[in-house]
């Protein structure tokens, strides 16, 4: 079996879906609308989700499982979006609240949402552990951000996203210190872009000269921007 990071897309028509977020009322419409029955088999075409299942939307836990039932029935593929690596990660984000049983507020107001259990982190982790970091076939590439060719290269030769994560993050802050000159932008901007797996997952970033605001209230670091 292929256990790489990047792995053989679907041959054939496919439906590719983006950012579901939590939201599985509008996923079940979806698939309505497309012509999927409800154990997501369709005449002619297959599913391909570009990560970033959970967050925001009201029940991250039951996209996981609907998406995890048709990777496993070979009905679907799905790639890791950064979202999804957060929560292999163990990172706290300001959006992930529901995966360590916590309620999330948005400008000080709770939203509802399915909050996951000891059984359900072990389901997510489990299924999101899988997952390559792209698809590709010789007419169609699939990535959540970044198709850069030197770092799908060397998710290639990798089988396990966290790891690979963790070993460049290594080798990234090992390089600091011979290099004290670099300022705390620079730093950034060498984690996010030196790391195969950020660079796939949430791409590329360069400085720019004015800090911005992103939206939800929440600042990238400074004089950067994605």
């Amino acid at each position: 079996m292929n256990h790489s990071l990047i792995q053989p897309l679907f041959d054939g028509p496919l439906d590719i879906v983006g950012d579901v977020h939590g939201e599985i009322g509008p996923l079940h419409a979806l698939f309505a609308r497309l012509g999927y029955d409800e154990r997501g088999i369709h005449a002619e075409r297959r599913l391909v989700f570009l990560g970033d299942l959970t967050d925001r939307g009201p029940n991250s836990p039951s996209v996981v499982q609907l998406v995890k039932s048709l990777v496993e029935a070979g009905r679907a593929q799905c790639i890791l979006g950064n979202h999804d690596l957060n929560i292999l990660l163990g990172k706290e984000k300001h959006d992930n609240n529901w995966f360590f049983g916590r309620e999330f507020r948005e400008n000080g107001v709770v939203i509802p949402q399915v909050l996951a259990d000891a059984a359900t982190r072990e389901m997510v982790t489990c299924f999101f552990r899988t997952l390559p970091l792209a698809l590709q076939r010789p007419d169609l590439r699939v990535v959540h951000a970044c198709w850069q060719p030197e770092m799908v290269e060397i998710a290639r030769t990798a089988s396990d996203a966290a790891a690979l994560y963790k070993h460049h993050r290594q080798l990234i802050e090992a390089g600091f210190v011979t290099r004290p000159e670099l300022d705390p932008v620079e730093q950034e901007l060498e984690r996010q872009n030196l790391n195969p797996v950020k660079v796939l997952t949430s791409g590329l970033e360069a400085r720019v000269e004015t800090p911005f605001q992103a939206s939800g209230n929440r600042r990238r670091p400074s004089n950067h921007t994605a």
